[in-house]
């Protein structure tokens, strides 16, 4: 009876160590995975941020070229309208400097007139001169 009790004795230590062990084990697999989820949970969240990052420097890239482009489109703009005065005003003075020169040529013309009429003896001055010197 006595080895009955040591051996069952010994059976129930063995089974207690055996338990502690598998608690042991289960503790340890159950830390192991709490660890695996929340470095995976970090993975996931860099990666987030790193997306939400990716997509901010789009964002922000593509509204600098939205404005650069703007900008350019107006300064073209304003370009062109400041050739097309300039053109205005070349054309208004090219305009005026021929009218000018039109005065000043039929002024020139009409005083020419005037001093040949000057010159020359009307009609009846001449029909008399004639009639004098016959």
């Amino acid at each position: 009876e006595e080895v009955e009790v040591e051996v069952d004795e010994d059976d129930e230590e063995e089974e207690e160590e055996e338990e502690e062990e598998k608690e042991t084990e289960e503790e340890t697999e159950e830390e192991e995975t709490e660890e695996e989820e929340e470095e995976e949970e970090e993975e996931e969240t860099e990666e987030e941020t790193e997306e939400e990052e990716e997509e901010q420097t789009e964002e922000t890239e593509e509204e600098e070229t939205e404005e650069t482009e703007e900008k350019e489109t107006e300064e073209e703009e304003e370009e062109e309208e400041e050739e097309e005065e300039e053109e205005e005003e070349e054309e208004e003075e090219t305009e005026e400097t021929e009218e000018e020169e039109t005065e000043e040529t039929e002024e020139e013309e009409t005083e020419e007139e005037e001093e040949e009429e000057e010159e020359e003896p009307s009609f009846p001055m001449k029909l008399e001169q004639q009639s004098y010197t016959v």
